[in-house]
């Protein structure tokens, strides 16, 4: 060589492992994946919170800025008319408000809450460009997290 040294990245915000190269899982609570990358931050996550029985999912781990994002959802018991998902920059600890979400809608893709209970579904986040509901705003090139929210919680 040439003295150069490489360091393993720690597992991201949400999982655990020795570091990403020797595997990452999403902490209880949380469902996705932490795929190993080449640029930085060196990975990509897709660990986000099931909430009593919420679970999101998402349809590939990294979206181009005008793509569609795809989030199914499902709520295994309880399901009420005000659940709610949100998009959180993900350097946010712990959001507990709609006030700090980057962006929210309830599970009918209503800023409304839905007229009976839905367990389940599909919504597409149509390229979050800002003209297209339910964004008002466009989302800045960054790393977000979703998170599911119950009852107006």
């Amino acid at each position: 060589g040439d003295g150069v040294t490489c360091t393993a990245v720690s597992c991201p915000t949400n999982s655990n492992g020795t570091d990403v190269p020797s595997g990452c899982t999403c902490n209880a609570g949380y469902n996705g994946v932490v795929t190993a990358t080449t640029t930085a931050p060196y990975y990509t996550s897709t660990c986000a919170g099931a909430t009593a029985g919420g679970l999101l999912l998402l349809d590939k781990e990294a979206y181009a800025y005008t793509e569609d994002i795809v989030v199914g959802f499902r709520r295994e018991a309880g399901a009420t008319a005000t659940d709610w998902i949100a998009v959180y920059p993900r350097s946010a600890a712990a959001p507990r408000s709609r006030a700090e979400a980057t962006h929210w809608f309830y599970v009918c893709e209503s800023r409304t809450a839905c007229q009976s209970p839905v367990s389940s579904g599909t919504i597409k986040l149509a390229g979050l460009r800002g003209s297209d509901w339910p964004m008002a705003k466009p989302l800045a090139p960054n790393a977000y997290d979703l998170w599911y929210f119950t009852e107006d919680g």
